[in-house]
């Protein structure tokens, strides 16, 4: 997968590019909520006392079809 370029959390590609960077994110996507759970990380790194929500049914994975998951 090539990237153009980056800022912070933007991304560019040139239009043939477009494909593979909406897989790659889907992809990196899905991968962080299956390793970890960004919430967990969060609280830990803040100290925070509040407890994390709990998961729902949601198939994570269901991302990797979606049409419209970034654009």
């Amino acid at each position: 997968m090539l990237f153009r370029s980056f800022i912070h959390d933007d991304y560019g590609t040139t239009p043939d590019g477009t494909e593979a960077l909406h897989k790659g994110i889907r992809a990196t996507f899905v991968e962080m909520y299956e390793r970890t759970s960004p919430l967990e990380d969060f609280k830990r790194r803040n100290d925070v006392t509040a407890p994390v929500p709990e998961n729902g049914d949601l198939d994570i994975r269901v991302v990797l079809e979606s049409r419209y998951f970034f654009a």
